[in-house]
């Protein structure tokens, strides 16, 4: 089988200008994922996936991105399926990977996006491994919500102006919730929830030829809080500034 890291580092952002080339404590997200992933040591090529190949060197798989790739509203899914798509030429330029042909299927894809600075070589090869020690469909990087999140106690206001636990508004809908459980009264009585966090998603070529970046079965990969952060608005860039350097400090 072969390994693809994908870094999709389009250009334009709407919220963070220029986000994932813009110089964060010195280096931009993009280069930092293509650091990660070549220091992670795992895969056979890094293909980053952009729509303004000028800025970019000559060093790596460099693909460019087609315009209809770059919207806002682009799902990520199309991203993915146009590097993997790709891929396929690289093996066939590659004489040494000509008799793994017959085991495309077993291929293994990572879509590392910029948008995690903090991530890092261990997370990539953590993912890598539970993939394949698993054989589940994909993992999926994912960071506990704080305790104040937890959907046990999040309420939803009715047109009416009515006060109504989430659980409850969404009870009704659903005919296989056969009754709301009552609401824990102590942060200890919460069952842990999480979210996914974009520090990695790890899954095979077969699992996306079946039309999903999950498939059926889905293995968790849980990232410490202090290992990711997100990058969607200036006070997050700052944050993670703040938290690079830190970290920077800490391995000095």
């Amino acid at each position: 089988m072969s390994r693809f890291a994908i870094i999709p580092a389009k250009f334009r952002s709407t919220g963070i200008p220029g986000k994932n080339w813009k110089l964060l404590c010195g280096i931009s997200p993009t280069e930092r994922a293509i650091m990660t992933a070549t220091d992670a040591g795992c895969f056979d090529r890094i293909i980053v996936s952009s729509d303004d190949c000028q800025i970019l060197p000559t060093t790596w798989d460099w693909l460019e991105r087609p315009a209809e790739l770059c919207h806002d509203t682009t799902p990520m899914l199309d991203v993915v399926k146009h590097a993997v798509d790709f891929s396929r030429i690289l093996i066939a330029r590659n004489r040494e990977w000509t008799g793994r042909l017959d085991r495309e299927d077993q291929d293994i894809f990572a879509v590392l996006q910029p948008t995690q600075p903090l991530r890092t070589p261990a997370h990539v090869r953590q993912a890598i491994a539970l993939l394949e020690e698993t054989r589940a469909d994909s993992v999926v990087s994912v960071v506990e919500l704080p305790h104040t999140h937890s959907p046990d106690w999040v309420y939803t206001i009715r047109p009416n102006g009515q006060l109504e636990r989430w659980l409850e508004w969404y009870g009704w809908l659903d005919q296989w919730l056969a009754h709301v459980p009552p609401m824990p009264t102590r942060r200890q009585d919460l069952k842990p929830v999480y979210i996914r966090d974009g520090t990695v998603y790890a899954f095979w070529r077969k699992t996306l030829e079946s039309g999903s970046l999950y498939g059926q079965v889905c293995r968790a990969l849980v990232i410490p809080p202090e290992d990711t952060c997100p990058l969607d608005t200036m006070a997050d860039w700052a944050e993670a500034e703040r938290r690079v350097r830190e970290r920077e400090l800490t391995h000095a």
